[in-house]
């Protein structure tokens, strides 16, 4: 007896040991989307210099493998997006895709994770969806072939897998790929004893809803601001733990609740432009800081669904990225200039105590409030390649409505006519019309805001208001590497007479019109209330449907407009079916492309009044 409780005990040491050994140090996503960076024999330097215990490349590039060689820095490849649909087909393509990259470098190089493209799931299905689990299968066959033993194979998810995050334990994977496509490869992790790697980014929730979502609860910088889910009684403290909770109960969900979690990226923006609230050094170094002490800490701290669970993770990025295309946020993630330089101090040991970073004062933050003023959208300074600018002037007068009029020849703004002055007013006008809709000011690098107004004489530049539109994010999305786009609302009731005749409408239609830009999931918060639903009608129709019309709800229940007011009568019986923004999420898809309407957590209600479709404050879409 004795014998078996100190096996037990060895065992339980062991096990303990484990947990700690993996919560004890982080990573650095190593991009290379930059024309300035450091060589890799560099990078791999400056890498031992943030006591990073794992690197993420986002290929297998040969020479960031070589410069890898004999450290003791565990380190992650991909398989690039473009090679998952042949490879599911071919085994003997996945076998020569080890035995090239794989192969020359094992085990010389600490290869531990071997994963499968980058969140697949997020893009519009073009054929990879449906063949992600088998690629992953073949290239577990194709290391087994080789005898590659310690690599863990797996594919990293966006946050926007989920259908719905909130509360945590409503957290629910997309109905087009729950059945079909997460519950195989939930098994197949499972099987392997692998990781399931999400990219968690509590920057942009913040950034979409800054009203309704305190700072410092995102920054993990909350002292007294805590969130309980009524469903399991677990109290939050930071938004980090609510998203990462989420994606353990949509596991769980599916039958799998033990699998691992692995944050295969998690940071926030040193920098963006004028029109991107929070981006700044002192919340970057904040967030990142607080993260690492989190995750560091001993024993581990886990997540109110986890307790105690270690989880490795990896910080985004190594460096500012030059060359990564979208809003300015995206080329700001660095934790080092290009030049090897520290943006802030980080040790992802997490052994560097705080009054040590003290010591180094961290510039004070300016816009963590929405910029107050217009912005406009022009050529930026030095620009010179007259093809290029050709090019873009061409691409913004072909989107929108009459972008480009005021530049024609006898308009106000055709002269002086010259190729930097027609550009920057296109530039202009296209970002006022579509900034909506997600576009940005960037142009493939041809264009950078500014607060001074273009305008001369009869000529008047359109511009923006950071403080009165919508910012651009969706809710818990990661960096992108392409423009955002989302859907505009037209709405038409499909019920007769007016507000005198009757108040109620039983269906209305929301009619969703996709920029030519592309696209992005939001989530869509809803709240149900009178059995209200959504379901697809007509070609790029969604229906918002009352499933019980006969049911009553005063609209002071609401605390907001008299019953006379939002209905149009005076009597006290009269009805109004409510839709609320609010908890619930809904998500439909039609013919492979992701048709969703969005609202930031504005939990503002919508009614019918007049006949028609009213918004109440903005619907951010």
């Amino acid at each position: 007896m004795k014998i078996g409780i100190s096996l037990l005990l060895i065992f339980a040491l062991l096990v303990s040991t484990s947990s700690a050994e993996k919560s004890s140090r982080l990573g650095i996503n190593y991009g290379q989307l930059g024309n300035n960076l450091p060589t890799p024999p560099r990078s791999v330097e400056l890498i031992k210099s943030l006591k990073a215990k794992y690197v993420k490349i986002y290929d297998a590039n040969p020479g960031i493998l070589e410069a890898l060689k004999n450290t003791d820095i565990q380190v992650s490849i991909m398989v690039p997006n473009e090679l998952i649909q042949n490879i599911s087909k071919s085994q003997s393509l996945a076998d020569q895709w080890v035995k090239t990259n794989v192969l020359p470098f094992y085990p010389d190089v600490k290869i531990r994770y071997l994963l499968v493209g980058n969140e697949i799931l997020t893009n519009p299905d073009l054929g990879t969806w449906f063949n992600l689990v088998p690629a992953m299968r073949r290239m577990k066959l194709a290391l087994k072939a080789h005898n590659i033993k310690k690599v863990k194979m797996s594919t990293p998810h966006a946050i926007n897998v989920l259908e719905s995050s909130f509360p945590p334990s409503n957290g629910t994977f997309r109905s087009d790929i729950s059945a079909p496509i997460m519950k195989p490869m939930l098994q197949f992790l499972n099987r392997t004893k692998s990781f399931f790697f999400v990219d968690v980014y509590p920057y942009f929730a913040w950034a979409s809803d800054p009203k309704n979502i305190n700072l410092d609860y995102a920054l993990l910088e909350s002292k007294n601001i805590t969130y309980t889910d009524l469903v399991t009684g677990f109290t939050y403290t930071n938004l980090f733990d609510q998203m990462l909770d989420a994606v353990v109960f949509a596991m769980k969900r599916l039958g799998y609740p033990d699998i691992r979690l692995f944050i295969a990226e998690t940071g926030w923006p040193n920098g963006g432009d004028l029109d991107q609230i929070g981006a700044n050094i002192y919340n970057a170094a904040t967030y990142n800081r607080n993260v690492v002490r989190r995750l560091t800490a001993k024993p581990a701290i886990g997540t109110p669904a986890r307790p105690g669970a270690a989880i490795p993770a990896i910080i985004f990025a190594l460096y500012n990225e030059n060359q990564k295309p979208g809003p300015g946020t995206e080329r700001h993630f660095g934790v080092l200039y290009p030049n090897g330089t520290e943006v802030y101090d980080l040790d992802l040991s997490g052994k560097t105590p705080e009054s040590e970073y003290g010591k180094t004062p961290l510039p004070a933050p300016t816009n963590n409030e929405p910029y107050k003023g217009k912005l406009w959208c022009v050529v930026a300074k030095g620009v010179a390649n007259k093809t290029a600018l050709g090019n873009a002037l061409s691409y913004a007068c072909g989107q929108g409505n009459k972008t480009c009029d005021a530049i024609q020849p006898g308009k106000a703004c055709y002269k002086p006519n010259s190729i930097v002055w027609h550009t920057s007013y296109a530039f202009s006008s296209f970002w006022a019309q579509l900034r909506s809709i997600g576009s940005t000011c960037y142009f493939d690098g041809l264009a950078t805001q500014t607060t001074e107004d273009p305008s001369f004489g009869h000529c008047k530049f359109p511009s923006v208001n950071p403080s009165q539109a919508f910012n651009g994010y969706g809710m818990l999305l990661g960096p992108v590497s392409s423009s955002i786009a989302t859907p505009r609302v037209n709405t038409t009731t499909k019920s007769g007479g007016s507000a005198e005749d009757h108040c109620r409408i039983d269906r209305w239609s929301f009619v969703l019109e996709f920029s030519a830009q592309g696209w992005a999931e939001r989530n869509l918060v809803w709240w149900r209330r009178h059995g209200l639903g959504l379901r697809l009608a007509a070609e790029g129709e969604i229906e918002l449907f009352t499933a019980n019309t006969t049911q009553r709800e005063k609209a002071t229940d609401l605390g907001r407009e008299s019953e006379a007011d939002r209905c149009g009568g005076g009597e006290e019986d009269r009805n109004c079916d409510m839709m609320t923004l609010g908890d619930g999420e809904e998500l439909l898809r039609r013919e492979g492309v992701v048709t969703v309407v969005a609202v930031q957590h504005a939990r503002q209600p919508l009614y019918v009044a007049g006949g028609g479709l009213e918004v109440e404050d903005d619907l951010a879409i």
